[in-house]
């Protein structure tokens, strides 16, 4: 299947949202599986499942500070500068973005 550009996931706090997002960032960078789905072993399963991975970046959309990371991070892809991205896909959580 194709991967598309933007995924949303939606629904009422505390349901798993973020996690379901690290997971499918974990599915999409898994070196050890072929099947879609993570192994949940392998570098790049512990570090997007974890949070710790530089290929996955998590913004506070309520914050300031948040807000103005977006944004410094859209200017820097937009004049494509290269990322120290390890990973076959850099993922980009935007946490609260209805706000």
């Amino acid at each position: 299947g194709r991967i598309a550009p933007v995924y949303l996931f939606q629904g009422p706090r505390g349901t798993g949202k973020t996690s379901t997002a690290r997971i499918f960032a974990a599915a999409l960078n898994c070196v050890a599986s072929d099947e879609g789905k993570p192994c949940g072993y392998c570098r790049e399963c512990a570090d997007f499942v974890s949070g710790k991975s530089l290929d996955l970046v998590e913004i506070d959309g309520t914050s300031k500070k948040g807000i103005d990371k977006a944004r410094y991070l859209l200017k820097r892809l937009s004049v494509g500068s290269s990322t120290e991205a390890s990973s076959r896909y850099t993922v980009f959580v935007i946490d609260e973005c209805h706000l």
